[in-house]
């Protein structure tokens, strides 16, 4: 097998992936509590207001942030912030009942 090793020849070489935004399809993997700060966030708020709002600790909202990113292919809050808007525009609008 021919693998390229990094510098040290230790272990193979490798790349770093790459980033394309948001990934619509993903929202099975978000938890409902994922989803809702997901939403939290595309509306700007910060950790400490997430967590003021639902009652959690700041390092509770943190890490629910941190499993998001990865989750979504995100690297920031702002593509945290698309993904929802993206998700917003494919929705269906609710009909009215009446």
């Amino acid at each position: 097998m021919d693998l390229a090793l990094d510098e040290a020849g230790a272990r193979p070489a490798r790349t770093a992936p790459t980033r394309r935004g948001p990934r619509s399809s993903t929202v099975g993997a978000l938890t409902p509590r994922e989803r809702q700060i997901a939403g939290l966030v595309a509306t700007g708020a910060t950790n400490k207001e997430i967590a003021d709002t639902l009652v959690i600790s700041k390092r509770t909202a943190e890490t629910h942030v941190e499993h998001i990113l990865p989750k979504l292919g995100s690297t920031n809050r702002g593509q945290i912030s698309a993904w929802v808007t993206e998700r917003a525009a494919a929705e269906p609008p609710a009909s009215a009942s009446g």
